[in-house]
This record gives structure tokens, sequence and C-alpha cells, in this order.
């Protein structure tokens, strides 16, 4: 591994070169196997690795002659931490039915599928950091999936109110109250916090509006559904017509 990684670094360059003289440059490569490190900067057991010792002897020069050094540096390895674990040991089951013939694997990877492997991968990382952060837990019942598409109101306004909403971060007294920016977080209706569930859901003071709002809501599932069967009947008829 640590050959192809010196490898990679002279690709590199050999392919982007710069010109003109450059000062030395170093490389660091992290490894998180000490017995490898040792092995390559004190040329242990030469005669069982001769042809890889070979190999990175002629990397060196290449490198060298760039003004590039290599410098290997240890790292902690993630051995004991449960998903990680996990992680290595689906990865070696592949690796060894690739090997032996019971899984095939393509040998070319096209660009869109790198692409969408790529972001597959990115994905995942992003949801995992997501749902294992200690912070946004209010945002995150809302929203548990990262890469949810959120539809803003037009006006701009609403739009702001729409997003602290999101955010736990509004002006009602609970979230007040949690900043220091209120002396109590109940409701002057006195039946509960005013947080955004009791204003929209429960606060008598906002009845009439809520009625309003949920005759508006029965009138555009009104209209949608009448459309809807419009747009059924049309086309029954229109097929109707054709046979």
């Amino acid at each position: 591994m640590l050959t192809v990684m010196v490898t990679e670094q002279l690709k590199r360059h050999v392919l982007h070169p710069v010109n003109g003289r450059k000062p030395r440059e170093t490389v660091y490569i992290l490894c998180d196997c000490s017995s490898a490190i040792d092995i390559i900067v004190n040329r242990l057991d030469l005669t069982s690795r001769l042809d890889i010792f070979h190999r990175l002897s002629i990397l060196e020069d290449a490198l060298s002659a760039l003004q590039i050094d290599i410098l290997l540096v240890w790292i902690p390895g993630h051995h004991q931490i449960e998903f990680n674990e996990t992680a290595d040991l689906l990865a070696k089951e592949t690796a060894h039915d690739i090997y032996t013939g019971s899984l095939s694997a393509p040998s070319v990877v096209s660009y869109g599928d790198a692409v969408k492997i790529s972001a597959s991968i990115a994905s995942k990382s992003w949801q995992t950091k997501w749902e294992r952060d200690t912070s946004g837990f209010y945002t995150r019942h809302l929203i548990p999936e990262v890469g949810t598409k959120v539809t803003f109101p037009d006006k701009r306004d609403v739009g702001i109110s729409y997003c602290r909403l999101l955010l736990h971060d509004t002006l009602l007294r609970e979230d007040a109250f949690r900043t220091g920016t209120s002396d109590t977080p109940i409701c002057e209706c006195g039946l509960d916090m005013e947080s955004a569930e009791h204003v929209l859901l429960h606060c008598t003071r906002h009845q009439e509006a809520r009625n309003e709002l949920q005759l508006s809501l029965q009138e555009i599932i009104r209209i949608h559904q009448h459309y809807k069967s419009f747009v059924f009947i049309r086309k029954y008829s229109v097929g109707t017509k054709m046979e």
C-alpha cells in the first residue's frame, strides 16, 4: 500500500510538472501500521521483499530528482471502534469473495459511476454525522434525512420565520427564555409553554386564525381532487374516442 501511495505521488508530479527550479517539498504519507513503516525505513527483511525494495528505490530516486522528500508518519488505527471494525470486516469479506471468484467485480469504472459512488459515500458520511451530532436535535427531529429539499415561501419575512422555526430559534417565549431574553417560557394563554407546536396547534389565542387555515387547506384539497378527477375523465374520454 505504501508503494502504491508513493507511486501515485510520483504520477501527480510527472503528469503536472513544475517549470523551472522549485524549492524542495516534503510529502507526508500517513500509515497506521508501524511494522510497515519500520520495514520501509530500515530496509528490514530485504531478501523476501527484494522486488518491492527495488521498486521503492526507483521511486525514491525519481522523487528526489523532483525535489520531493517522502516522510512516513504513524497515526493511530481505528481498532475497537465499532463501525470501523464492521466496515473493515465487510471490506475483507468482499475482497476475499472477489479473489475467490464467488463475487464478480468490474475492472473498469465509468466516470458517471465514479461520481455516483462518491456522492453516495459523501451522503452516507453526512447522514452519519447528522445523526450523531450533539447539537441540532430539534431540527434533526423535523428533517431527519440529509439532502432533504426544503421549500421556502415566496415572501421573505415569512421565509425567515419559517427558517427560524426549523432552527428552534424563534421569538416565542420558550426559545426566548432558553436564550435569556424572556423571564418566562409560559404562553400568555397560561395553558402551556409558548412553543411553536403550542402556538400552531393548541393556543386558544390563535384559534380563529387556525380555523381560517383549516378552511383554506380544505378548499385547496377540494380543488386539487376536483382537478385530478377532471384530468382523469378527460383522459378517459379521449382514450374512448380514439378506440
